[in-house]
């Protein structure tokens, strides 16, 4: 090989990345490991600096610069300075690079490509699932000691990671293989008993198919949500139709005989918690990190250590406080709305079909906050923000060619 053609060859792969591989290795991994994927991501932003600083003029961006002077704020004034800090990582730097991934999103190609390393990373995180879970037992409601973890530390967070993964790939539901994915997908859903992320997913379903008036899903999509409900309710003959992990873990939730309806009371816990520490400071919170602290030293202690409020809205007010907690909402509102915008203006045959599911998805992560705070998962956080900037760049491309 010539030296020449070495040096083609490999301007070539550099372009390649400055153009794509920075979103691609970035999305591809991030099931995996955060860092590989966050250090691909923030490289592409910051080579790109020059061509998305014009951004910078949105007010928009202007927000986004508010909130980071609260963020300083509520860091400085935590009543665990270091843990505030180290905490305060949660939040502001995925704030910074929003604009250069949406910027980078700008083409519908590479929105594509973004979506499809996602959902391909869905199936192989589907696939660690079941192999995690292989006791196919849990389905036969034997025993639920247990349940699949894949490569999270949570089961709520692998349930909603792949819900959102399920209702982006309706985009490709014209394509055969996308099937794979979904049969993989909904029996790992299923198989980690979170009854978030069931919720979120009838949900979802429900509002998809709305939209697309796909009237014979929603008549299949009530009668499973009557079953399941009226097995939980011991209803004649409908727990012979509905696996013991569904209707026992419904039960759960009112049921004080359960196995497990201590998650339910830890929820009414840690919300009572939390809401005693909004109203002693409600304007600038404990701090960052400082729920987990507060509540495990309590006298006497907790029956069960807690590391986050079980709900995302009051766990930022009681660590950061109301004002920053309706700064974060009223951002998530805004693009959560240009993203909606740029699915209605969409031309048929573009992205249309992706969008739709995006924005749906993110209307179900938004709703899963209600219960949990999967967003403190570092790689869910990337996702959700990924996500959102997909919306949000197909929007600036449509403002583009105005």
């Amino acid at each position: 090989m010539t030296t020449q053609l070495k040096r083609q060859l490999k301007r070539l792969s550099w372009d390649w990345f400055w153009q794509e591989g920075w979103l691609l290795l970035g999305s591809g991994s991030l099931v995996l490991n955060l860092l590989p994927s966050a250090l691909c991501l923030l490289a592409g932003v910051v080579y790109h600096w020059g061509a998305w600083r014009g951004w910078l003029r949105d007010p928009l961006a202007l927000w986004i610069g508010g909130l980071l002077g609260g963020m300083g704020v509520v860091t400085s004034l935590g009543v665990f300075p270091w843990a505030s800090w180290a905490g305060s990582f949660n939040y502001w730097p995925f704030w910074l690079v929003f604009g250069g991934l949406s910027w980078g999103l700008r083409d519908q190609g590479r929105r594509r490509w973004l979506l499809l390393c996602l959902t391909v990373g869905g199936g192989v995180l589907a696939i660690l699932g079941i192999l995690d879970g292989i006791r196919l037992w849990l389905i036969l409601g034997l025993g639920r000691e247990y349940r699949p973890l894949a490569v999270f530390t949570s089961h709520n967070i692998l349930g909603v990671w792949l819900v959102l993964l399920l209702l982006v790939s309706y985009g490709w539901r014209r394509d055969p293989r996308v099937w794979i994915f979904w049969i993989l997908a909904g029996l790992m859903v299923l198989l980690t008993g979170s009854r978030n992320s069931w919720g979120i997913l009838m949900v979802g379903l429900l509002v998809l198919w709305l939209v697309q008036r796909y009237w014979l899903g929603l008549a299949g999509l009530g009668l499973a949500v009557g079953a399941a409900v009226g097995a939980a309710l011991d209803w004649p003959g409908f727990r012979w139709l509905v696996p013991p992990l569904v209707w026992q873990r419904l039960r759960e939730v009112w049921d004080p005989t359960g196995l497990f309806f201590s998650s339910t009371q830890n929820r009414w816990d840690a919300w009572r918690f939390a809401w005693g520490l909004i109203q002693e400071r409600p304007w600038t919170g404990w701090g960052w990190q400082s729920f987990a602290q507060l509540h495990n030293q309590q006298l006497p202690p907790p029956a069960e250590l807690l590391g986050h409020a079980h709900n995302l809205y009051l766990h930022i007010a009681a660590e950061g406080g109301i004002p920053l907690l309706l700064g974060m909402v009223i951002l998530w509102g805004w693009i959560w709305g240009r993203s909606w915008q740029a699915w209605y203006q969409a031309p048929a045959g573009s992205d249309r079909d992706l969008l739709l599911g995006v924005n749906i998805a993110l209307g179900c992560f938004f709703l899963s906050g209600m219960l949990d705070a999967v967003y403190l998962d570092g790689r869910m956080h990337l996702l959700v923000w990924l996500l959102m900037a997909t919306g949000h760049g197909a929007w600036l491309e449509q403002r583009q060619s105005l």
